[in-house]
């Protein structure tokens, strides 16, 4: 997915290049993607066109605050980021079961 990639380069700036990539950047990320900010339906979209991709934007910004590149608020703690990743995964399960 394009979105996933996105935020793999994203990462993989940050680690090269440590100040090309700031803290707003990745607030802004979390903001858009995984908390749906402008309600676009993201994680519904996904749940049906890609749910790992969430999973692996997900994945992507709990590893960049592990290891300090992003100083991820407690309202953009891990446990949020899990929480989106599982509705992602929620929202593939109810669409199988509607098929």
């Amino acid at each position: 997915d394009d979105l996933a990639e996105m935020v793999r380069n994203t990462y993989g700036w940050n680690v090269m290049k440590p100040k090309a990539i700031s803290k707003d950047m990745w607030n802004e990320i979390y903001d858009v993607y995984v908390k749906d900010k402008y309600n676009l339906g993201v994680h519904e979209k996904m749940g049906t066109s890609n749910p790992a991709a969430m999973q692996e934007i997900t994945a992507t910004m709990m590893e960049t605050a592990r290891k300090g590149y992003w100083k991820a608020t407690p309202e953009r703690s891990q446990g949020n980021m899990v929480r989106a990743a599982r509705r992602s995964r929620a929202a593939t399960a109810s669409c199988r079961t509607s098929l």
